[in-house]
This record gives structure tokens, C-alpha cells and sequence, in this order.
């Protein structure tokens, strides 16, 4: 299996594998229960199953729970999680969409918020290769982000999704405080 991280993932998560799939066959995928271990409950929040072509290494699948760790907000809350992958003409995994459900709960004021959001991928770079992904915290996001520029002329004349009254008048003040470049 891929690497999800430049870290040894098996010092973070017991792997247990439970069974299966097409066993046999070139499309035989192992079903793979991941858990944190012990004492690394506070360090990592995922929880659920990965699902590997076992003929190619490559990963089918990912379900499972990312949750959150409580904070002094009380506010706690965690994500379902499926990602889905597909086999390139090499056989590799090649990113097909994710889902993320999240909920957030404040419990002191019983508050409860949930969101869903869906990632599809139309098409992929062939000449994307894994050597061109940066280690991750090598660069600070924020940086990338000051970097970029903002025309609001471009996007008042093509909206992808219209937006609500309250949206505009968010994106307005965002506009007016001059946030974006």
C-alpha cells in the first residue's frame, strides 16, 4: 500500500485485516480494518476500513471516522469519510472522489452543526508522478495563499453557483476589507 504520509503509519494505527472481496480474481481486494493504537488515541482520529487491489498494491477505497479532539470550546464533532479510487492504465491508484460529512456539537449550549461535501475528479494529469507531491509541512499554505490574486470583477460576471443574499453580502464586506489581493 501507498504511503498516505511520509511517516510510518503502522506506529500510529493497529492493522487488521478482515477478509475478502472477489478473492481469486485479478479484481481481489483485502479488507482492512485501521484503528489508532492506544496510546496514540490523542495524536491521530481515524477510524475505518481501507480497501486494497491486492494484485497491484493499490488502494480501492477508504470509509471510515475522522474525529475530533474536544477543546476548551467544548465543541466536538467528527467527519465520515469515503474516498473512492480507481486503477490507471498502470494499474495504480488514481484519485476518484471523497465525501466528508461533518457534524460539530457544542455541548454546553447543545448546538449541533452538520455538512457534506463531495470531490469528483473529471480528469487526471498523466504526467503526474508521486515525486512531484511536496513532503507534507514543507511549505506554509498561508504563504502560497498571499501569492495569489483575487478579481472580483472575473467573479461577479461567472458564478459557478449563485449565491445567497447573505453570501453576497459576505463575499461584499470580505471584498471591502480588502482580504483577498
Amino acid at each position: 500500500m501507498h504511503p498516505v504520509n511520509y511517516q510510518d503509519l503502522t506506529a500510529l494505527y493497529h492493522f487488521n485485516l478482515l477478509g475478502y472481496l472477489n478473492e481469486g480474481t485479478e479484481e481481489e481486494i483485502a479488507i482492512i480494518q485501521c484503528s489508532p493504537k492506544k496510546d496514540k488515541e490523542n495524536k491521530v482520529r481515524f477510524k475505518g476500513k481501507i480497501m486494497v487491489y491486492t494484485k497491484w498494491d493499490a488502494i480501492r477505497t477508504v470509509v471510515g471516522t475522522y474525529d475530533y479532539v474536544p477543546n476548551h470550546w467544548k465543541w466536538i464533532g467528527g467527519n465520515e469519510i469515503s474516498i473512492s479510487y480507481r486503477l490507471n492504465e498502470q494499474k495504480k491508484s488514481e484519485f476518484e472522489f471523497a465525501r466528508v460529512k461533518g457534524t460539530t456539537k457544542n455541548r454546553a449550549k447543545q448546538q449541533k452543526h452538520t455538512e457534506e461535501a463531495w470531490l469528483y475528479v473529471t480528469k487526471s494529469l498523466p504526467d503526474f508522478e508521486a515525486g512531484d507531491v511536496l513532503p507534507p509541512f514543507q511549505r506554509d499554505d498561508r504563504e502560497v495563499y498571499k501569492k495569489l490574486t483575487y478579481d472580483p470583477t472575473f467573479w461577479q460576471k461567472n458564478v459557478p453557483i449563485q449565491h445567497t443574499k447573505l453570501q453576497a453580502e459576505v463575499i461584499q464586506a470580505i471584498e471591502k476589507r480588502k482580504a483577498f489581493r
